[in-house]
């Protein structure tokens, strides 16, 4: 069984690399001014940053729970693993630097959350994993809460969004992320 998987795992990493993911942008100014602008303007609140970016399954439970479903805190745990692998490898093949490298680049004195956050683990910037698993995770939950499906997605936004408010991503990043996810 583990041989099997292995196999399905490997024919799905070369499906996803080899897939309709665009590469990503040239690394442009203005894609880099919106990643500073809202990381001055963000559109998360400073008290909700953490548990968007350490513990988006609290969020979730949240919604869920509060329309008078089951808990589903392990559920989600588990299903935020499902991208990660793909993920990492299309990280690895497009290795596109962080908005914080990027503005050294340019020449811009500007510093990201990143020295703050535990979920970097100096990754490269594209796609968004987070984004990719906030929107899994949405879309699961959809199939078994369909009444649902507008406050998931909310957080599923919330949690892409709290990627850029802290400066870690870029906006194709985030698309890159949904794209994942709607594969997936």
């Amino acid at each position: 069984m583990t041989e099997l998987r292995n196999y399905v795992r490997g024919i799905l990493l070369e499906t996803m690399i080899d897939s309709p993911i665009p590469p990503p942008p040239p690394e442009s100014i203005e894609e880099l001014e919106s990643v500073i602008n809202q990381y001055y303007n963000r559109v998360n609140s400073p008290k909700s940053q953490y548990d968007l970016d350490e513990r988006m399954e609290l969020l979730f439970n949240e919604v869920i729970e509060n329309n008078g479903g089951k808990n589903v805190v392990e559920y989600v745990k588990e299903l935020k693993k499902h991208p990660l692998e793909i993920v990492t490898a299309l990280k690895k093949h497009f290795a596109r630097k962080r908005p914080e490298d990027v503005a050294a680049d340019f020449g811009i004195d500007w510093k990201s959350d990143s020295v703050h956050m535990n979920t970097i683990n100096n990754s490269y910037s594209y796609p968004s994993g987070h984004a990719a698993q906030s929107y899994y995770v949405a879309l699961k939950l959809c199939d078994i809460y369909p009444q649902l499906r507008n406050e998931l997605f909310e957080v599923a936004e919330a949690v892409a969004q709290s990627r850029i408010d802290r400066g870690v991503h870029f906006p194709s990043d985030l698309d890159a992320g949904r794209i994942v996810a709607n594969q997936l």
